[in-house]
């Protein structure tokens, strides 16, 4: 578990880091990366997204409004409502 846990903030960190420098995120390399370096598929993802979010909130909440889902409803929510989306 140590090891998806460096590897997930590992990949969190370059896209937080492309966010402060300006670029676009595209979050579908974001879904391609945690998939591929974790060796899973989008169900597990999700649970990734909702428990890093304290940590990654901008990337998180991208992440999520672009893959909209129920499990993501309240992430989206608190967001929003927390910076007056």
């Amino acid at each position: 578990m140590k090891n998806n846990e460096k590897t997930i903030n590992a990949i969190f960190n370059k896209y937080e880091k492309d966010r402060l420098e300006g670029k676009e995120i595209n979050w579908i390399s974001l879904d391609f990366d945690l998939k591929e370096e974790l060796n899973i598929g989008y169900q597990s993802v999700k649970p990734i997204i909702i428990q890093y979010y304290h940590s990654y909130s901008e990337i998180c909440y991208g992440y999520a409004k672009n893959f909209q889902c129920m499990e993501f409803h309240k992430l989206i929510k608190r967001h929003e409502t927390q910076y007056k989306l």
